[in-house]
């Protein structure tokens, strides 16, 4: 269990990180979809009900056409057309944690368009929590 020292820390660590996303960082809208229930329509079709939820969140830095030293600061490993970094505070203020962005089925809707989530990564370590969780985007 981590002294209070430790904890005082990391909570500041991840308050900082906020604060600079939040001076700096663009808005952006990340969308969650949720595998929905199956059930039987009128007719005896099937039907799937996808549940959505909207999340706006401040992302800094946003990096276009990252190259290759941009990815591996990033912890990402394939080619996307963005990079984002948001603030893993953020997350913990909507009870949110990285395991709750999905790859497949959420997406990023930013001033220039909408784009899909290619691969994510958590970087920036502080004692024993990441700062920030960067997400590399496709455009749609």
């Amino acid at each position: 269990m981590p002294s209070i020292a430790v904890t005082n820390e990391r909570d500041g660590a991840l308050i900082d990180a906020k604060s600079v996303v939040d001076e700096y960082g663009d808005e952006i809208k990340l969308i969650l979809r949720n595998e929905g229930n199956v059930t039987r329509g009128k007719y005896g079709g099937i039907k799937r009900k996808t549940t959505t939820t909207e999340y706006t969140f401040n992302a800094y830095p946003i990096i276009y056409n990252p190259g290759i030293y941009a990815l591996e600061k990033a912890g990402l490993r394939q080619e996307v057309n963005v990079v984002i970094y948001l603030a893993v505070k953020d997350f913990i203020d909507n009870s949110l944690d990285f395991d709750d962005i999905g790859i497949i089925r959420s997406t990023v809707q930013m001033k220039n368009g909408a784009y899909e989530i290619k691969e994510k990564a958590q970087v920036s370590q502080f004692a024993d929590v990441f700062l920030y969780y960067t997400l590399g985007l496709f455009k749609r």
